[in-house]
């Protein structure tokens, strides 16, 4: 093989490999380019308590421990300067369930209950939860139109037992996980959810609206 042959079989195979390198870096060009865009278009989570409702055991990091402080709000959000107590219907498939009590302190610190009876096909049902959490400051409120950063959303976790009397097979008694969240608004009214679970698997959600004591 004489050298000029040899020249070009080296030149072509540094051609060929420069070749593959540019391939090399269109490709991963491309593929930054397609991550920044699916970031860039993909929805922001969303924080309304219709939604934080389904799964609030994903959410418990919003759960302060007692050792710690809890952040207090500024104004345009309710402001904790006196404890209080909103009290209010709950409601599932539009069938009343009961009554929710929110008990607010002014360390930013919440207490739930939820009682509830009521009779369905030949059953009595009654339902007691009692949670515990804080507000937090951080999340704003959202819905179709638009941010509401006035309103200040509150969570708690706690116990619940409901006890089911049926003539045919007497009392039953489940236990479970309730959670009480929701979200406060500067006149002290509020919407929110209790939601129970005995698994993350399964679960029941009931809506309310709380007004203050008249």
């Amino acid at each position: 093989m004489t050298a000029n042959k040899l020249n070009k079989i080296i030149r072509r195979k540094a051609n060929g490999f420069a070749l593959l390198i540019v391939l090399a870096a269109i490709a991963i060009m491309m593929l930054v380019y397609v991550i920044q865009m699916d970031t860039l278009f993909r929805p922001a989570p969303s924080h309304r308590p219709v939604e934080m409702q389904r799964q609030p055991w994903a959410h418990e990091n919003l759960l302060i421990p007692a050792e710690k402080t809890v952040k207090k709000p500024k104004a345009p959000k309710p402001l904790l300067t006196e404890p209080f107590e909103i009290a209010g219907d709950a409601l599932r498939s539009g069938e009343p369930r009961g009554q929710v009590k929110v008990a607010f302190d002014t360390g930013g610190r919440i207490e739930a209950t939820w009682q509830c009876q009521y009779a369905s096909d030949g059953k009595t049902h009654q339902f007691s939860a009692q949670t515990a959490g804080n507000v937090n400051t951080k999340l704003t409120y959202e819905d179709a139109n638009g941010a509401d950063k006035t309103r200040l959303f509150f969570f708690s976790k706690g116990d619940y037992v409901h006890v089911t009397q049926t003539p045919e097979t007497g009392t039953t008694r489940e236990t479970g996980t309730a959670y009480v969240l929701g979200w406060l608004r500067p006149d002290r009214t509020a919407e929110g959810f209790v939601t129970i679970t005995t698994d993350q698997k399964w679960s029941a959600e009931f809506a309310f609206q709380a007004v203050p004591p008249k």
